[in-house]
């Protein structure tokens, strides 16, 4: 979306991140980051805000989470 870091920080919480990251390990078993668990929190923010359920979006996972012991 062309966001600074600034402005997504409006999106997310880091205490969500943290347990956004927990969960997709747990449900999912995708094994990510902190980074990545904001990036899930700050889309799923971003579609409830502006109304795009039923819309296609597109993002990436980036990193990896062995440094973190859930």
């Amino acid at each position: 979306f062309g966001y600074t870091d600034d402005e997504m920080s409006r999106y997310v919480d880091e205490n969500d991140a943290i347990e956004k990251a927990k969960e997709l390990y747990k449900e999912e078993n995708i094994y990510a980051g902190i980074s990545t668990g904001a990036n899930l929190v700050g889309v799923i923010n971003y579609i409830k805000e502006h109304k795009l359920e039923n819309k296609r979006i597109l993002t990436f996972v980036m990193d990896k989470g062995d440094r973190y012991t859930w």
